[in-house]
């Protein structure tokens, strides 16, 4: 329970994914709300990488542009001044200059990797060289600044990915694409033609079973005994396998966070499947984070430890890595020429780029106390340039938000003057008049009247929607609004012969309520006949399907029926209309076409009783049957109802009355039948409260009737000047 609890906690950077019909773009940072903006970038770039704000050359062209103020600049630079300032080639230079120069013209060095190469070509390396001897005499020289460090193992960074970054390998791709390769798999939703087998045993247990068949998965030696091997559950796996990598106890939750942000779609796809107990295909194949990290980290493993035995000659854990890289000897060539002149001629050439951008003479520096030098490479250092996205972004963003509240401001001012001419304390309004001018004066100060339109049209916020609404306006007196979709209604909808509901609702919503389409009371005869037929259609459709994926027939099925889609081709493109036509009269001949009505209204809790109850007693006369067909049963409502309250252990269910007698079965076999009504037919008190709050849900009150629409009404302003006709599209 700790370890699932931990492990709930890691997960929380990562969002939450749905299934692709009802996949929608959401804010990849949606896991980290509660972080300040900045720390919440920082934190997603470390875990799933990319980079959260635009670069700084970009800026640097919207400030050149005129998009970004300067003073919208120097208010995002307030938290970082202290308002000191020094002297520099006689000019008084303040920490908000230098800072602004940082942002305008990065006055960052090159990496160290580059550092060299780029000094030989630099004009002014001879004087950067002499201003790095003054700068070495410093008790503690200044340190050039750091946009990232090394990751510490095992907190900031996975041991594959160590690997990867100084053995050369590509452990992490591996992992990746054998866990894309088995959740693909595993996650499929009844699309692929060969659906995974095992898939009810779980993720874990189904993995292990599989990939045990296959032949050396990554090179693994001996995988086949070593899969055999593992736990039965994936606890106990992931454990041994963090013990295996030698991650301390203190890093867990910082170690699962890396691993589950590493493929972000797929682990949070994952995390909303094990939270959806109500989805049927969680029900089916159960799927969850412990599982999935327990695969992961079993490849990690194994492949960590093969890598380093192979290249390094030790075991691939923390501490032995860590004490291999303390056993090295420093590099000869970058110990002479030391640590220190190298973080000197960085801090150099920093000061050098800060005098230019600061248009004061570089030979100045030579000349300026060391102090001075030091102050301005702390105040360089006080905004590292990997900070500098979150400096312009306020600065953008406080340019665009007094440009809209400037527009704003027009408008109101434009809403508040007819209302200043009514106002009786204007003085305008209180000049006296004469003639004409007083009546035409009182004609234009009468409120205009609304005009009633003769349709308002409500439109899902959509830009299809938007030529439909500008030519409905346009052709007539009529209104039209934008509102979501689903209009505020979060249900459930089952279509007549569908065998499944769908979420007619936003996927970041939970559903209240649910709808079904219902034959009408004097169509139930022909919807009982459409069944057969139906079938027999899914029959078919399922057929071609099967055809179409098998593995032999589709090399013959093109020459086999493949004039028949000929038919259907023709018609299209030839005859679009009379093949239409054609098709929805074949179709209604063999399908009668149904009348049906939707359960708006919610049942009464005496009317969810009784259809329980009805639906019991046809599941205790079905498993009768079952079970028991060839003897002379009684099936009166009195024997069904006392079976089905036996099953649900009711007092009231007391001895038998004579009509509900049956000397058909002994005590024996109907003890035995109702415990396994009970069992296997889910006749018992926890079913019959689950089935019965799904029957509760279905419909609406009047009350919730009138409450959606009063919501979604005044959520779209539309609360007065009603045409006759509202119709939401």
């Amino acid at each position: 329970m700790q370890l699932r609890g931990l492990i709930r906690v890691a997960s929380e950077a990562v969002a939450y994914y749905w299934p692709m019909r009802t996949f929608v773009h959401h804010n990849p940072l949606h896991g980290l709300e509660d972080h300040h903006f900045d720390e919440a970038v920082r934190q997603g770039s470390r875990l799933m990488g990319g980079k959260g704000y635009l670069s700084n050359e970009t800026f640097r062209d919207y400030f050149r542009l005129g998009r970004i103020r300067p003073d919208h600049l120097n208010a995002a630079l307030k938290s970082f001044v202290r308002h000191d300032s020094v002297k520099l080639g006689g000019r008084e230079v303040s920490q908000i200059e230098v800072l602004r120069a940082h942002l305008l013209q990065g006055l960052s060095a090159p990496p160290d990797d580059i550092f060299d190469a780029q000094l030989q070509r630099h004009p002014q390396r001879t004087l950067i060289d002499a201003l790095a001897d003054r700068l070495a005499v410093l008790p503690e020289p200044p340190a050039i600044e750091k946009s990232t460090k090394e990751p510490a193992l095992g907190r900031d960074g996975t041991l594959s990915r160590w690997c990867d970054r100084n053995l050369g390998t590509q452990l992490v791709d591996q992992i990746d694409r054998e866990m894309i390769k088995w959740c693909e798999a595993f996650l499929d939703e009844g699309h692929a033609a060969w659906p995974m087998p095992e898939r009810e045993k779980g993720f874990y247990t189904a993995w292990k079973l599989l990939a045990g068949h296959e032949w050396s998965p990554c090179a693994i030696a001996d995988s086949r005994r070593k899969l055999a091997g593992l736990p039965a559950q994936p606890e106990e796996c992931l454990l041994e396998n963090l013990t295996g990598l030698g991650i301390s106890t203190d890093d867990w939750g910082d170690y699962f966070s890396l691993q589950v942000s590493a493929l972000s779609g797929w682990a949070g796809f994952i995390k909303w499947r094990a939270d959806q107990k109500d989805y049927e295909w969680q029900q089916s194949y159960a799927v969850d984070l412990v599982q999935y990290l327990a695969v992961r980290l079993w490849y990690e493993r194994e492949l960590v430890q093969k890598n380093c035995r192979e290249i390094l000659g030790i075991d691939g854990t923390v501490g032995a890595i860590l004490a291999y890289l303390q056993s090295q000897p420093v590099d000869a060539a970058h110990k002479s020429k030391g640590v220190d002149r190298r973080t000197a001629q960085s801090s150099a050439w920093r000061l050098v780029a800060l005098a230019t951008a600061l248009d004061i003479a570089v030979k100045v520096l030579l000349d300026t106390p060391v102090q001075v030098l030091g102050a301005l490479l702390v105040w360089l250092d006080a905004l590292p340039e990997w900070q500098h996205g979150a400096v312009w972004l306020r600065a953008f963003e406080a340019g665009y938000r007094a440009e809209l509240l400037a527009k704003l401001r027009a408008n109101v001012s434009e809403m508040n003057e007819p209302a200043a001419a009514h106002d009786p304390a204007n003085p305008a309004r209180r000049q006296p008049r004469s003639g004409d001018a007083a009546r035409a004066g009182d004609r234009a100060q009468l409120p205009s009247l609304a005009v009633r339109p003769q349709a308002q049209a409500v439109f899902c916020i959509d830009v299809r929607s938007e030529p439909l609404r500008r030519h409905l306006e346009a052709i007539g007196d009529y209104e039209t609004f934008g509102f979501a979709g689903f209009f505020n209604c979060a249900i459930r909808y089952q279509a007549l012969g569908n065998h499944h509901e769908t979420e007619q609702f936003p996927v970041i919503l939970k559903y209240k309520n649910s709808i079904r389409e219902i034959p009408r009371t004097y169509q139930g005869r022909f919807h009982f006949k459409n069944q057969p037929r139906a079938k027999l259609i899914e029959a078919g459709h399922a057929l071609l399907h099967d055809l179409k994926e098998n593995v032999a027939t589709p090399f013959v099925m093109a020459e086999s029926i493949g004039w028949f889609y000929a038919l259907p081709m023709i018609g299209k493109t030839l005859l679009p209309a009379w093949y239409s036509n054609v098709q929805g009269w074949l179709r209604s001949k063999f399908i009668h076409p149904v009348a049906t009505t939707m359960t708006v209204d919610k049942l009464a809790r005496n009317e969810v009783a009784e259809m329980l109850a009805a639906e019991q007693r046809a599941t205790a006369r079905r498993a009768l049957q079952e079970k028991f067909g060839d003897r002379h049963l009684n099936l009166s409502l009195e024997r069904l109802e006392f079976l089905r309250r036996r099953a649900l252990a009711e007092n009231s269910a007391g001895e038998p009355s004579p009509q509900a007698r049956s000397y058909a079965l002994s005590a024996e076999e109907e003890t035995a039948f109702v415990e396994d009504l009970r069992r296997s037919y889910d006749i018992n008190e926890h079913s019959a409260f689950a089935r019965a709050e799904r029957i509760t849900r279905t419909g609406f009150t009047p009350s919730e009737q009138a409450f959606t629409v009063e919501t979604a009404l005044r959520m779209m302003g539309l609360t007065k000047n009603f045409a006759r006709l509202v119709l939401c599209c």
